[in-house]
């Protein structure tokens, strides 16, 4: 079940990624006032971009992201830290106030376990549909994806003087759905007050499989999860204008709620035992109902040639904490 999670965190990369680049599209015109959106949910927390560079529309585009958490319960069982790390690119065309365009992209994640000597590696790669509604006083987003995760796992077996290690390679679909909405609140000329509404679907489809390589090697059956998750929440964001230089920094925050079960349960028995026997089942890590998120960004742009951001996310949700930092420059001819 933890295995799990590092997938829907290469899920949550790309998604991210598009994230971003709705944000972007909607600075085109050189005023340096980004609008905000809320990050693709993921098992770990949904990443809040705060500001994101200048780009054009009808363009192809690439970016990367960088995340790493932390699962630290009190009890010590399915303590892990995961680093994940995403590269997307994508193409996307404007019909007046619509945006459409498409993406695929490729994710890496590792997750090595604290209290026990294992560690999962996982490969995806994902397709996605977008599209942006720009009306005059409000935006929503929605993405549309499809990831196949591939998953390389070991796990060391000491039972008295013996010592193996089990190892298994599986695969897992994911498909996902989201929407979000916003609806920028000017304070004054240069403070908007921007609340934030986002729903997300998924469904995780995991393939049977059997490991390999010890003589307690577990058959772990077939998983299929199901995943539905609101967010409610705000955004500040303020513009600084210089002669040159323009700023606009920004915070938000939002609380997201998961209505379908937090703890996963997986079917198993011994590799060595016929089907109808030794079968057992096992509880995954109690991940909980509600996370919260708190963005902060700040983005910086130079007349019409240059700009340039830096974001910084922080995810937290029962024992579990996650950080991502992104960062970018943009020059333009």
């Amino acid at each position: 079940a933890s295995a799990m999670a590092a997938g829907k965190a290469n899920v949550s990369a790309q998604n991210s990624n598009i994230s971003s680049r709705l944000d972007a599209t909607r600075n085109t015109e050189g005023t340096g006032q980004s609008k905000f959106t809320a990050g693709l949910f993921s098992d770990i927390f949904p990443i809040l971009h705060a500001n994101a560079a200048q780009e054009t529309l009808n363009s192809l585009w690439i970016k990367t992201s960088y995340l790493t958490a932390k699962n630290e319960p009190d009890d010590g069982k399915f303590e892990f830290d995961i680093d994940t790390r995403g590269i997307s690119i994508g193409r996307d065309y404007q019909y007046g106030d619509f945006l459409i365009g498409v993406s695929g992209g490729y994710s890496d994640s590792n997750i090595k376990y604290t209290n026990v000597v294992s560690e999962a590696n996982t490969d995806t790669i994902s397709l996605s549909a977008y599209g942006t509604y720009n009306a005059e006083k409000y935006y929503i987003d929605g993405i549309l994806s499809y990831s196949n995760h591939d998953y390389d796992i070991s796990r060391l077996i000491e039972a008295g003087a013996l010592t193996e290690t089990a190892t298994g390679n599986y695969r897992a679909d994911e498909y996902n759905i989201y929407i979000s909405g916003a609806y920028p609140i000017p304070i004054n000329r240069t403070l908007n007050f921007i609340p934030l509404l986002s729903l997300q679907y998924s469904n995780y489809s995991q393939k049977a499989f059997q490991e390999t390589g010890a003589s307690s090697a577990l058959a772990i059956a077939a998983l299929d999860s199901d995943s539905l998750v609101s967010g409610v929440g705000f955004a500040l964001e303020k513009i600084l204008e210089y002669p040159k230089w323009k700023f606009s920094p920004g915070l938000s925050f939002t609380w997201n709620h998961e209505y379908q079960d937090t703890v996963e349960t997986v079917k198993a028995r011994f590799a060595g035992f016929s089907k109808n026997l030794g079968t057992f089942y096992a509880e995954g890590y109690e991940q909980g109902a509600d996370s919260y998120a708190l963005g902060l960004g700040i983005a910086a742009y130079k007349d019409k040639t240059s700009s340039l951001f830096l974001n910084y996310d922080l995810g937290m949700k029962k024992d579990f904490i996650a950080h991502s930092v992104t960062a970018g420059v943009k020059f333009y001819f």
